[in-house]
Parts: structure tokens; C-alpha cells; sequence
């Protein structure tokens, strides 16, 4: 049997070959083998827990506006060498239609803070086309923004204080 694992070991990584499962749980590789009918129910199973809203709990709520919510991603968030790069989430209270005509419903922002010169900037942008980061990508800009300062006591203050100070 050939697989390919996740190097980081960040996040849990489903492989599906040869009728084996594969995960890791606490930094442990979990091997199951499944008969192709097992499987079946395993991937619908899988496919509901990713659709659920119990899928985000990774998602911590960092601020409320009137247009939206903002959330980090908390085990999407790294802290190395003075620099510290984390997953944003705007969900938006209502959809909203770019120039083009389409609708979306929450954008992500993966994101990289410079900790010790208090600057941020936005590595890219995902519009997704439902809530909470999920659905269809509707546009993604790839385009790295300059370094601007962080406002003390703004919402970004206040992520940049929780991806700096976690270790």
C-alpha cells in the first residue's frame, strides 16, 4: 500500500486507497481497513461532518460589527520568529454581490502579523459563497497587500494579541 501523509501533522488528512483510512489523532497514524461497502458509509458520513456546522468549531469569535462577525481559525495559527500567519473569517449577516454578480457569504483572509513591528497584512482572499467559510469558492485574489500598522484596541489589535501571544 502507497500513501502520501501530511508532513506537519497540523491537521487531520483522510487518504482513501485501497479500501484503508487513514488519520492522525494526537500526532498517532490511525490505520482501518474497510470492505468497499464500509467505505461507502464512511465517505457519506465524512461528507455530512464537513457540511455540518460542527465541522467550525474550530472557529473562535474575536469580534462583532453590524455587517458581520469576524473569527480566527485556531488551529490554523502559527507563531515563529517574530512573525505569526492565521486564518480570518468575516461572515457576513447578509449576502453580498461583487460588481460581477456574484454572491457570496463570508470571505477568509489568510493573514501574517509582524509581532515585534505590530504590522499586518493580508496574504490572500477567498469569497465563499456561504457562511462560516463554507460552500463554493466564488473569487480568490492572490495578490499580497502592503504591511500597514495594527490600531491599538481595533478588532485587528486584538488578533494580532491572540496569534502573538500563543506559542
Amino acid at each position: 500500500m502507497r500513501g502520501t501523509l501530511n508532513a506537519d501533522r497540523s491537521r487531520p488528512e483522510v487518504i482513501l486507497k485501497n479500501t484503508v483510512v487513514s488519520t492522525f489523532c494526537d500526532n498517532k497514524l490511525i490505520l482501518i481497513s474497510l470492505s468497499p461497502p464500509t467505505m461507502k458509509k464512511w465517505f457519506y458520513l465524512c461528507a455530512y461532518l464537513i457540511a455540518t456546522p460542527a465541522f467550525a468549531e474550530n472557529w473562535v469569535q474575536y469580534a462583532e460589527v453590524n455587517e458581520l462577525i469576524r473569527y480566527y481559525d485556531k488551529l490554523r495559527m502559527v507563531n515563529m520568529s517574530g512573525n505569526a500567519f492565521i486564518w480570518d473569517l468575516h461572515d457576513l449577516r447578509t449576502p453580498v454581490t461583487d460588481a460581477s454578480g456574484k454572491t457570496y457569504r463570508s470571505v477568509l483572509y489568510p493573514t501574517e502579523f509582524s509581532c515585534r513591528k505590530h504590522q499586518r497584512r493580508i496574504l490572500s482572499t477567498h469569497k465563499m459563497s456561504d457562511a462560516m467559510g463554507a460552500g463554493t469558492l466564488i473569487t480568490e485574489q492572490n495578490l499580497v497587500s502592503s504591511w500597514v500598522d495594527v490600531v491599538p484596541q481595533t478588532p485587528d489589535d486584538h488578533l494580532m494579541r491572540a496569534v502573538c501571544e500563543s506559542q
